[in-house]
């Protein structure tokens, strides 16, 4: 009697042993991302993932599909681009990492600016050669002999001041770039006009940004100038005057101490 209890205790122990060890067991679940292209150097630290084999034509835009990699999960969703300065994440599906489906994933509420961010830069020139559509080459800008820099062409959709992230977004992918953001908080839009950020200039505790404004249209030759004050702590300004008015690819500008000076080219045979 004795030999029989001493066995089923020493069998209790071993099969308690056996189940703790499984319970912490780190499990392992599908690769959901097999098919996808990973973004980055290292295929084993990505966290973004592009199917370039989901990529489709919608009217003038390109839809592809991303995942991407977060804290206890993963999302897949998909974009639409224009190939040249934009694309929306548009809504998709945060899921646990054994697959199960956990909630929405919100997508963007407009069009954003990419050509700042290394990675989507990537998948978008990546989906959108693919695609046969070509985004626009930045040109770099040159100082004449006078010290001026003419702008920049393309002009830059993001400048980073004293007082947070400054950029131009689209109200949506129908509209020209028409909505000016600050720390993702709309300040100004447009009425039926593309805007252009050239220049963070820094005078005193303030920034300011020369700016430009178009009606987009085909028959729209010149470009309308002002200047965006960016106060410390008040609410920024948008400066405008109707002298303020040229060619974008004659304009040159330059900085001479506190003063900002622009070369508006020429109108009735005078220098502006």
């Amino acid at each position: 009697m004795k030999r029989l209890l001493l066995m089923v205790s020493i069998g209790l122990v071993l099969s308690a042993c056996g189940d703790k060890s499984a319970e912490n067991a780190t499990p392992v679940y599908a690769n959901p991302f097999e098919h996808y292209t990973p973004v980055g150097t290292s295929a084993d630290t990505a966290k973004l993932f592009v199917d370039l084999n989901s990529i489709s034509r919608q009217d003038n835009l390109v839809r592809i599909k991303l995942g991407r990699l977060v804290d206890n999960g993963y999302v897949i969703q998909e974009a639409l681009t224009n190939c040249t300065d934009s694309i929306q994440n548009l809504e998709g599906t945060l899921y646990h990492m054994d697959g199960s489906v956990f909630r929405a994933y919100p997508g963007d509420a407009q069009p954003l600016p990419y050509r700042d961010n290394p990675e989507i830069a990537t998948v978008v020139k990546a989906t959108c050669d693919k695609a046969g559509v070509s985004g626009k080459a930045a040109a770099q800008p040159k100082v004449n002999a006078n010290g001026e820099s003419p702008l920049p062409n393309p002009s830059p959709t993001k400048l980073q001041t004293r007082q947070g992230n400054l950029e131009v977004t689209r109200s949506n992918f129908d509209a020209p770039p028409d909505t000016l953001m600050l720390n993702g908080k709309s300040i100004y839009k447009a009425q039926g006009s593309a805007l252009f950020l050239y220049k963070l200039f820094t005078l005193g505790t303030n920034d300011i940004v020369l700016m430009g404004s178009s009606c987009a249209g085909a028959g729209c030759s010149t470009h309308e100038f002002s200047f965006l004050i960016i106060p410390p702590r008040d609410a920024p300004k948008l400066v405008h005057n109707n002298e303020l008015y040229g060619y974008e690819n004659a304009v040159t500008y330059k900085q001479s101490g506190n003063k900002i000076i622009m070369n508006l080219g020429c109108s009735n045979g005078k220098r502006k």
